[in-house]
């Protein structure tokens, strides 16, 4: 199995620019869905407007513990691990690893490849 140290310097610095790139997109597709229901709060009436407002108070709250959890304080030994998790979340695309040298892309590949075949 590939780890962190497997990997070129080069390639080791292409890690964190993914991370932030898995959290920008993580962050919008959460703001995407949950849009409307922003919108509908402040622009309709309700019977009492302290009810949808922690709903969507919760689910904020719910998506930052979400945040932390995933994306804070990972040790770099976990960093593959983790690039191949968001590739197979689809939050990630292989388009996203070409500024990784050739090997260290293949790398990423086959540990994206032996995780697909560990699924049940």
């Amino acid at each position: 199995m590939a780890e962190y140290r497997d990997f070129s310097k080069a390639d080791r610095k292409q890690f964190n620019p993914l991370i932030q790139l898995a959290v920008k997109r993580d962050v919008k597709k959460f703001i995407t869905e949950h849009q409307g229901k922003y919108t509908d709060l402040a622009e309709n009436d309700h019977e009492d407007i302290r009810v949808p407002y922690w709903e969507l108070a919760d689910k904020f709250r719910d998506f930052s513990k979400y945040l932390m959890k995933t994306y804070d304080g990972n040790s770099p030994k976990y960093l593959p691990i983790d690039i191949v998790n968001f590739l197979n979340q689809g939050i990630l695309k292989e388009s996203d690893l070409d500024n990784f040298s050739p090997e260290g892309k293949q790398k990423l590949l086959d540990l994206k490849k032996r995780s697909e075949n560990l699924k049940f």
